[in-house]
């Protein structure tokens, strides 16, 4: 009986023009967003849930969450 070995499938990184549009964000944000397809400030900020703006993260939805969780942990 073989042993199967699972293999991860990386998606291709985004493109300078794509990180330019997020150079705001975390570059490890700007792979998941373009790993979903998602390369439009206007989608991204869909995705969000309300406009994310770089000053402003408490404003992305669930962030007061994950710091209680963070702060609990």
């Amino acid at each position: 009986m073989s042993t199967l070995i699972p293999q991860w499938i990386l998606p291709s990184p985004p493109g300078p023009e794509i990180r330019a549009r997020f150079d705001w964000l975390h570059p490890a944000i700007v792979q998941i967003l373009y790993s979903r397809g998602l390369v439009d400030p206007e989608e991204v900020a869909e995705f969000f849930g309300e406009r994310v703006r770089p000053d402003d993260p408490f404003r992305m939805k669930g962030v007061s969450q994950a710091i209680s969780r963070i702060r609990w942990a």
